[in-house]
């Protein structure tokens, strides 16, 4: 640890009831991180490919997905299948177009606006998809292991009902989560004076409120680990199951390069940064290619409805 590094420690007690270890010059120290090059050959490096592949899979996934719709028709799992399948369809398109139409019009005063708000805003909705849906497949994960260890008789199952208002409470407690930050964040922006102590706490409660829904996809993960592969699952069983370990095992890696960096001050704001923001295109670039790699098992001709589902 370099001596600039160590001597940024302070405890502060004034708001909070128990002891937290802060940076006294936290805002100098995450500038002089996030504006060393180093972050942006780790963006470039990161997330690139992942845009590429999104860009290149997208189309495939698309007629994939419509292939694939007939083995969803009975899942209760449709209302999350649907709520991804669109967000990927739409969302993330237009993400990216008014991406390039910001960097594009950035000089221009009266364009540049619209066009970066209409692409935070896409990129608000995907960033809340994506944490949304991390936290389903976990939560499913959970419920199927512990379902599991009970005998046939007293097994529960989800219903298309209880999907769609689990989806719903935990989008909205995703959202809630992420305005209470930004909330806070306005208030010590506009305080006179800054209260420059107060950003590192800000910084840390965020943290801890992104790893909680984090630990859902992560004890998900593992459950799904510690089951065996039953043949009689359907598509959608198999989906979730691949999706929570690939998405939860990369997510557990980073989250300990993440501790690893806070312990060690090896560049963690930098860590820190993808670590939270990877979700982004991880989870839709996850979903594409397990929709494209994996066809479902066949099933009876009259299982499969004359009139195709609508997504």
């Amino acid at each position: 640890m370099s001596a600039r590094q160590s001597e940024m420690v302070r405890t502060t007690t004034e708001h909070f009831p128990f002891k937290v270890r802060l940076p006294i010059s936290y805002t100098d120290y995450a500038m002089e991180q996030l504006t060393d090059p180093s972050l942006l050959i780790s963006y470039a490096v990161i997330f690139i490919p992942l845009i590429l592949g999104m860009i290149v899979s997208w189309p495939i996934y698309l007629r994939k997905f419509h292939k694939n719709l007939v083995h969803y028709g009975t899942s209760p799992f449709l209302p999350m299948i649907t709520y991804a399948y669109r967000s990927i369809k739409y969302n993330y398109p237009f993400m990216l177009i008014f991406s390039v139409l910001a960097y594009s019009t950035r000089s221009n005063p009266i364009i540049a606006p619209t066009t970066t708000n209409m692409a935070l805003a896409f990129a608000f909705a995907n960033q809340w998809f994506s944490s949304t849906y991390e936290t389903l497949i976990g939560l499913f994960s959970i419920y199927k292991f512990m379902n599991s260890r009970q005998p046939a008789e007293l097994r529960g199952y989800f219903t298309r009902r209880s999907v769609a208002v689990l989806l719903y409470v935990i989008l909205l407690s995703v959202i809630a989560k992420d305005f209470g930050f930004i909330m806070w964040a306005v208030i010590l922006f506009i305080s006179e004076p800054f209260p420059l102590e107060i950003l590192g706490q800000l910084n840390f409660y965020y943290y801890i409120s992104y790893i909680s829904f984090q630990m859902l996809l992560f004890i998900g993960m593992m459950s799904q680990f510690s089951m065996k592969t039953d043949a009689g699952n359907s598509h959608s069983d198999n989906q979730i199951a691949r999706q929570t370990k690939i998405i939860g095992t990369i997510k557990i890696i980073l989250f300990a390069l993440f501790l690893l960096g806070t312990v060690t001050g090896f560049m963690p704001v930098i860590v820190g940064t993808i670590f939270v923001s990877i979700d982004c295109f991880l989870v839709p670039i996850v979903i594409m290619l397990t929709e494209i790699m994996y066809s479902p098992n066949p099933i009876p001709v009259d299982e499969v409805k004359k009139e195709p589902l609508k997504v």
